[in-house]
């Protein structure tokens, strides 16, 4: 039951970041949005590794859920168009599954590291997100512009 309110949480918060960056609108503040999403994610990761309470975890899943929301937004704002009309109906949908792959694969090696170490999963988790982050500043604005 904890696992799905913690689920329930981080949706609730992403939905309603995703919405409010939706309306504000992202073109041209994409890669930013991207950058500081990750970044943020990082930092309420690190959080998990100093503190075990169960206010921080709610804390830090509704942060992570979040900054989910611009992250989205701002993703597929640039493959919007970035993608011809006619090919979005594919394009989207072979996006969608390679994101969504990474998802098995993850709780397996989440649960191999979590079975050894709790504050290191953690560790690898902001790590992982804190590269994500700086990943749109080295890319030149050609590569995710039409």
């Amino acid at each position: 039951m904890t696992t799905g309110v913690l689920f329930a949480v981080m949706g609730g918060t992403g939905l309603l970041a995703g919405l409010v960056t939706g309306r504000a609108g992202t073109e041209g503040r994409e890669k930013q949005l991207l950058a500081l999403s990750c970044l943020v994610s990082a930092a309420a990761f690190v959080a998990l590794t100093v503190s075990h309470e169960e206010l921080v975890l709610v804390a830090v899943v509704a942060i992570v859920g979040a900054t989910n929301g611009p992250l989205t937004v701002a993703l597929f704002s640039l493959r919007q168009r970035a993608t011809e009309p006619e090919w979005f109906g594919r394009a989207f949908a072979v996006s969608m599954n390679l994101n969504f792959v990474g998802t098995p694969i993850g709780a397996a090696l989440a649960g191999f590291l979590l079975s050894h170490s709790v504050p290191l999963a953690f560790l690898l988790a902001a790590v992982c997100a804190t590269v994500a982050g700086m990943w749109p500043a080295m890319l030149p604005a050609s590569s995710y512009a039409p």
